[in-house]
């Protein structure tokens, strides 16, 4: 599963951050462009707030693997 948008808060010449939703080791993970992970826990966390949409899909990825 591959899930690729862009996040964060966007400003006019910034460089805009990609992040993707994939599955291994039995958990959800964020990880961006420059393969750097965030493991998605069923509890959540203010960051998956702040990335909005994509945030939102991997907790709920997260959530329903962990029920």
């Amino acid at each position: 599963m591959s899930l690729e948008k862009n996040s964060g808060w966007s400003r006019i010449n910034s460089p805009s951050t990609t992040y993707s939703i994939k599955e291994f080791d039995n958990q959800i993970h964020l990880i961006n462009q420059l393969g750097e992970v965030f493991t998605v826990h069923k509890d959540g966390s203010l960051a998956l707030l702040a990335m909005g949409a994509l945030g939102h899909e991997a907790l709920h990825l997260a959530r329903k693997k962990n029920v």
